[in-house]
């Protein structure tokens, strides 16, 4: 017999000790079975022991990779990524269903103090915003990670995200359920900021996206197979610096940014790159007298998009997420971006409520308030007022809409399939292309203002706006009226402005307004718009919120702009408001024939009207009889005089409106609304579109909580009827009207909505 090896004997030895350990604390040890499970009578027991099931599934045990005991729960979310020597692996990402049912698609857990802590996110809705030009997205799915910590004068912060793009994972059903793919693509970044006692900050940006193949070492170039062409962009990575400084004894603010965007070809290639700058400066000199500037340069070479090039279309699992634009297009500002695509099933593509901003849209359903009935008497056109149109482009800057990045300075991009030269980095030459809509000019400016107060109520300011395309465009070039050929010119852009404000408190709840807005205009950038409507996308397959081009026509080529306005508001919360407005606005054209820019003088002058009064009645508690009228007169009137701007230029309207309101809470909880509307419309230049409208609503509703939550219950009639008095029978122009009716019509709905909310 062979002696023993010490080593044996040793292991031997710590395997004994635990069977003598057990003998002492556990009666069985032997081979024999278990005993079988003894029946239970529940009825005898008096109750069921339920087994804890939350929802479709029980709780399990889980436990961390080391095999210490987390928690009997649920598995919310995983990512993982593997890759082995041999060019093999896989990504995942996991997402439990009740990550969306119990914490509305996001979790986060924290350790944070007073001066230090972190937090991680996790979810399908994380805002994000690390500084204007690298990064904002409202609808960011995937994990992000804060962190804060004081050190050196002042506070530290870290943040740090990743996700996958094209696939950011499916909503399982039963159980956890990943979402593997040998290729995919990935988005990684990391903001950093030092703040030094309060009086300057700085911090630094890198954000990176690519694409990766399963065969191939995961690397922030990406990589593709052979068979892609080698101009194929595999990543896009974006770095940058930005800082903020305040000088209170010199009594100057500046704030600045520079980054930089790298595109790669083929996975190793790197074209020529593209960057930003912009610096603003605020001086308040004196009390009475301050100054103001910003520059900006945004490169053409600037992108802060990237498309998969095996997943162009993103996700084709149904997760319904693709987060493909770092800076999101969200003109509305509200939680749906223009361009995103929420994980949310019922949403479909782009924004599913429109791309109208809340203070002209406060119900969010796709609809101007001032062209609705009831909301029509709070809300007015914003052309009623005073607007600013910083590109002049001719749409009010608070309502445009357009299809590209929401940068501070947004350059011009060329349109759809329209010609423009590029350089080609891979073959060293020039080359004419045509656009796919997301071709920017670039754009370098500066801005320079000053304002002066005279007294308490009346303000001055003094301004200018110079800015030039980086690229040139292909213009066309006219001769009397006929395009003779086109030219590549450069795009420029002028803009001297005064602003004269005056507003006055008169005292119990009196208002008086005086504005006077003047500008000088030479511009001929175009900078164009979209504009919206709701049915079905054929590029997804379902419904969602399409976009339309409106294209900019360069109506201010060059041009003097001056509007006058003048507002009277009386109001109180209950008893007698009222509001008169009127403006004057003058457009002079300076012709430029070769580019068919007429002369023209155009005018319009717009009154508005409309007061209420809100009447407590002594019949019963909280019993309200509102009337309500607005008046709005419109005229528009150009020369010399051509038949084809008639349309553009030429119009004479006035709109009556009377409201009837009758609202009752008979109690804390439940109250009825009824109202009545009439409204009359004419146009002074053609009978024909003259109408009536008549509209009335009854209205019940319930508030109550509901699983801690506060839910309100509308449900009511509405018939409303339209007649066109003077030419009945024929088509009328739909833009008249809030419902788009072209002819004699009555309708009604029946309607029962329930909301929940906090």
């Amino acid at each position: 017999m062979k002696a023993f090896n010490p080593t044996c004997w040793f292991s031997a030895v710590l395997l004994f000790l635990p069977a003598i350990t057990r003998a002492g604390s556990d009666d069985k040890l032997d081979l024999s079975t278990e005993a079988s499970s003894a029946y239970s009578n529940y009825a005898q027991k008096g109750s069921y022991e339920d087994v804890p099931w939350v929802g479709e599934v029980p709780a399990w045990n889980y436990y961390d990779i080391f095999g210490n005991h987390l928690l009997e729960g649920f598995y919310l979310y995983g990512m993982s990524l593997d890759r082995n020597s041999e060019g093999g692996g896989t990504s995942a990402i996991s997402l439990h269903p009740f990550l969306l049912k119990w914490m509305n698609g996001l979790v986060q857990v924290g350790d944070v103090s007073d001066n230090c802590g972190i937090l991680a996110m996790v979810g399908d809705r994380v805002k994000s915003e690390f500084t204007p030009y690298t990064f904002k997205q409202s609808l960011y799915c995937g994990v992000r990670i804060d962190a804060f910590f004081d050190f050196f004068h002042g506070a530290n912060s870290v943040s740090l995200i990743t996700s996958r793009i094209s696939n950011t994972g499916t909503y399982g059903m039963l159980v956890a359920r990943g979402t593997e793919t040998s290729n995919g693509d990935w988005l990684h970044g990391a903001h950093i900021m030092k703040n030094i006692d309060d009086l300057a900050s700085f911090g630094a940006t890198f954000i990176n996206a690519h694409h990766e193949e399963g065969s191939m070492p995961n690397k922030f170039d990406g990589a593709l197979a052979d068979s892609f062409p080698e101009n194929t962009p595999t990543a896009l990575t974006l770095y940058g610096v930005n800082g903020r400084c305040n000088l209170p004894q010199l009594k100057l603010e500046l704030d600045g940014e520079y980054a930089r965007s790298q595109e790669v070809f083929g996975g190793s290639f790197k074209p020529d790159a593209g960057n930003v700058a912009t610096l603003k400066a605020r001086w308040n000199m004196i009390d009475q007298l301050r100054f103001g500037g910003e520059s900006y340069l945004i490169q053409s070479r600037y992108k802060t998009t990237f498309s998969d090039p095996v997943l162009p279309l993103g996700d084709a699992l149904g997760s319904g997420k693709y987060l493909y634009s770092l800076i999101e297009d969200n003109d509305d500002r509200d939680e749906y971006p223009e361009n995103g695509i929420s994980k949310l099933n019922t949403v479909p593509r782009g924004d599913f409520d429109g791309v109208i901003p809340l203070e002209y849209d406060k119900d969010k359903n796709g609809k101007h308030d001032f062209e609705e009935d009831f909301l029509s008497y709070d809300c007015d056109p914003p052309r009623s007022k005073l607007y600013f149109d910083r590109n002049n482009n001719g749409v009010p800057d608070d309502i445009e809409d357009d299809a590209y990045p929401d940068y501070p300075h947004v350059p011009s991009y060329y349109l759809p399939r329209e010609r423009y030269l590029r350089y080609d980095d891979l073959e060293g030459l020039w080359k004419t292309d045509t656009s796919d809509g997301q071709v920017s000019k670039g754009l370098l400016g500066f801005h320079l203002y000053g304002t002066y107060t005279f007294f308490q109520d009346l303000d001055l300011t003094l301004g200018g706006i110079m800015e030039n395309s980086e690229k040139n465009s292909f213009q066309k070039r006219y001769e009397d009226t006929t395009v003779i050929g086109t030219t590549y010119d450069p795009e420029n852009a002028t803009t001297f402005y005064s602003l004269v404000q005056y507003k006055k408190d008169m005292g119990k709840d009196k208002y008086l307004t005086i504005q006077n807005y003047a500008r000088k205009i030479q511009d001929n950038i175009p900078n164009h718009t979209q504009t919206f409507s709701f049915g079905m996308d054929p590029a997804a397959g379902k419904e969602g919120t399409l976009y339309n081009y409106a294209v900019d026509q360069l109506d201010y080529r060059d041009a003097f702009v001056e509007m006058l306005i003048a507002e009277y508001t009386l109001f109180k919360n209950r008893g007698f408001n009222f509001t008169t407005r009127g403006k004057y606005e003058f457009t002079k054209h300076l012709p430029h024939l070769d580019f068919n820019y007429q002369d023209a003088n155009i005018s319009s002058a717009t009154l508005v009207n409309k007061c209420q009064y809100i009447y407590l009645l002594p019949v019963l508690k909280d019993m309200f009889l509102i009337p309500k009228f607005k008046d709005m007169v419109e005229f528009m009137g150009y020369g010399p005089r051509s038949d084809l701007l008639d349309n553009k230029y030429r119009r004479g309207t006035m709109s009556n409106a009377a409201y009837l309101v009758y609202e009752w809470k008979f109690t804390q909880k439940t109250a009825i609304t009824s109202g009545l509307q009439f409204t009359a419309f004419n146009d002074f230049f053609n009978n024909d579109e003259n109408f009536y409208h008549g509209n009335f609503t009854i209205q019940l509703l319930m508030k109550d909580r509901y699983t801690g939550l506060n839910t309100i219950l509308t449900t009511g009639f509405s018939k409303y009827r339209y007649t066109f008095y003077n030419a009945p029978g024929i088509a009328h122009n739909p833009l008249n009207n809030p419902h788009r009716i072209t002819d004699n019509i009555s309708s009604y709905d029946w309607f029962l909505k329930i909301h929940c909310g906090f």
